[in-house]
């Protein structure tokens, strides 16, 4: 899971012909054919967020929405303020609300659903035709397809962290050491030593750790780079896609390594992202957003497209120009997306 928080945030898929569309807190290059953009307007913190064909927040009112991929209702988000974890798998969500209890809808051929209204959940955890609970007893629970043995918890183990991949699970364990069981063809399953993990992911073929030195180390299978991993300590957080990884740093910079198919790497020159996710072929980085008016660049009291305008006659290399709205030296796409993330009348 991945905390994030409000701001704009952009969606880069497949890209087509180098066209971009926008929502109201969301901005969306590329693939736009299973509607995971232009989001809905997001008024409220958003507190979590998972992505595959379509995407799941969690907001800090504790109520959920959804967009994306629907054909089987899978961003039909269930109603409340409860809620306090979210999940998605390739066509179903997941959700833990407060009292430790799961909800789950949307693609349920192989049962994956079927834990909607369990009781007792500390964890949740959901990837391609499955899902995955913790218990508070430590049990851990699996609905739908578990005939790679994602389900199959080996013998005493004290399970802390789960994550659910498409193939197989990972988990932290209460000493910090790692474990995983299910789809191994790769190694994927073949966790380092150590006691000092804090985060998981996994893709397909392969898997990720997060080390508490902010140091990341990968495993399994590397036909499209899924194991370069970027060398150096610092790293917050981390997400995977089916064949690619995404990494947010401290310093709010974002690393991405994998399959290049459709562009899922090429992020833009972005210095102060706060969340970094990975749905199945896309990366979604959280930008955020600054006062209303600081995209009042014609300072008229809107933010329109005179200020678009004003700020393509600055595009480039600038010193202290008003288009530079993250201080990075250049007017670029993110000052562009700066803007329409503030757009409309100032705030008195």
């Amino acid at each position: 899971m991945t905390r994030v928080h409000l701001g704009i945030v952009t969606t880069l898929g497949f890209f087509s012909i180098g066209m971009f569309a926008v929502g109201d807190d969301l901005a969306c290059v590329g693939d736009t054919s299973m509607e995971q953009c232009p989001a809905p307007s997001l008024n409220e913190h958003v507190v979590e967020m998972d992505a595959s064909w379509h995407t799941l927040a969690l907001l800090d009112d504790g109520t959920l929405v959804a967009w994306g991929r629907n054909d089987d209702g899978q961003t039909d988000v269930i109603e409340g303020s409860n809620f306090n974890s979210v999940d998605v798998g390739y066509r179903h969500s997941v959700a833990l609300d407060v009292s430790g209890v799961l909800h789950a809808w949307g693609f349920n051929d192989r049962g994956q659903c079927d834990g909607n209204g369990t009781s007792g959940v500390v964890q949740i955890g959901a990837a391609r035709l499955h899902t995955i609970a913790l218990l508070k007893n430590g049990a851990l629970l699996g609905w739908g397809d578990g005939s790679y043995g994602q389900f199959d918890v080996p013998q005493s183990i004290d399970i802390a962290t789960i994550s659910a991949a498409p193939r197989h699970t990972i988990a932290i364990l209460s000493d910090g050491s790692l474990a995983a069981w299910g789809w191994n063809n790769d190694g994927q399953c073949d966790v380092p030593a150590g006691n000092d993990y804090i985060a998981i992911a996994g893709g397909k073929h392969h898997s990720v750790a997060l080390k508490s030195d902010g140091t990341i180390v990968a495993w399994g299978a590397n036909l499209y780079g899924q194991l370069d991993a970027p060398i150096g300590d610092g790293f917050i957080s981390l997400s995977c896609g089916r064949y690619h990884t995404v990494a947010l740093h401290e310093d709010g910079h974002v690393e991405a390594w994998g399959r290049n198919n459709q562009g899922q790497l090429d992020l833009p020159p972005i210095e102060d992202a706060t969340v970094a996710v990975a749905g199945k072929y896309h990366s979604v980085v959280e930008i955020p957003t600054t006062s209303a008016c600081e995209g009042d660049l014609t300072d008229d009291g809107t933010v329109n497209v005179a200020d678009i305008l004003n700020l393509i006659e600055q595009w480039g290399a600038c010193n202290a120009c008003s288009g530079d709205l993250d201080s990075n030296g250049n007017v670029n796409i993110v000052d562009l997306l700066i803007v329409i993330g503030a757009w409309g009348p100032c705030a008195p």
